[in-house]
């Protein structure tokens, strides 16, 4: 088996959602991962860039993966804000979304929305993963940020504290992503179920079209009572 340099190629989507998140976290957390090393640095800088990528990658992972239930945290929030039952563009798309039995919540109908429009229109999928970077990155962000304070004040209260604005510039970030990621998550939401939308109902039309009076179904899904 042969391998292409594009095998090993970090797309835009890993860089900003995996990438930079544990690139930020090992930049403030330093000091930490050179007493890890016994405070040894390594003497050759291109190991060193190579051992810092190679961290960032593979921290990102975790933090991208234990950021996941924070989607779920949006049910807190005002109803008429993130609810399922004022989410207008999921309910005009839940109708049509073929789901299996158990796995039908909206973040599911979400997931299966976005496999069609890869599917049916590589530029509306493009379109949707740019906004799915956007959230994700900034979700990651809410974990950076969060625990970066928290072991600033941690230190705090055992006498080694960091800088006042290095405590409240962690916090302020904190809270700025914190604010951000819904709005990203909803409209990437909003995005993705108008384009199934769109587009199951021009696949519909043109299904009808070309066999106006077959009287023949055309194998598509109808929608549900």
């Amino acid at each position: 088996m042969t391998y292409k340099l594009s095998d090993f190629f970090v797309g835009i989507n890993e860089f900003f959602g995996i990438l930079v998140p544990g690139a930020i976290f090992i930049f403030f957390q330093r000091d930490f991962f050179v007493r890890l090393l016994e405070g040894k640095s390594i003497a050759d800088t291109r190991i060193e860039w190579v051992a810092f990528f190679l961290g960032s990658y593979i921290l990102g992972h975790f933090i991208l993966a234990f950021g996941v239930p924070i989607n779920q945290m949006l049910n807190l929030l005002p109803s008429p804000w993130f609810s399922v039952e004022n989410d207008a563009f999921y309910k005009e798309a839940r109708p049509y979304i073929d789901l299996p039995k158990g796995e039908e919540t909206r973040a599911d109908a979400f997931h299966r929305a976005h496999s069609f429009v890869r599917l049916n229109n590589p530029a509306a999928s493009a379109d949707i993963d740019r906004q799915m970077e956007d959230y994700q990155l900034f979700r990651s962000l809410i974990l950076v940020f969060g625990l970066d304070h928290m072991l600033a004040l941690v230190r705090w209260y055992y006498n080694a504290p960091l800088p006042r604005p290095r405590i409240i510039f962690s916090g302020t970030l904190f809270v700025l992503a914190l604010g951000r990621f819904p709005y990203l998550l909803k409209w990437t939401y909003r995005t993705t179920f108008e384009y199934y939308t769109i587009l199951w109902h021009a696949q519909d039309r043109e299904d009808q079209s070309k066999a106006p009076n077959s009287g023949a179904s055309s194998g598509r899904l109808t929608p549900r009572a």
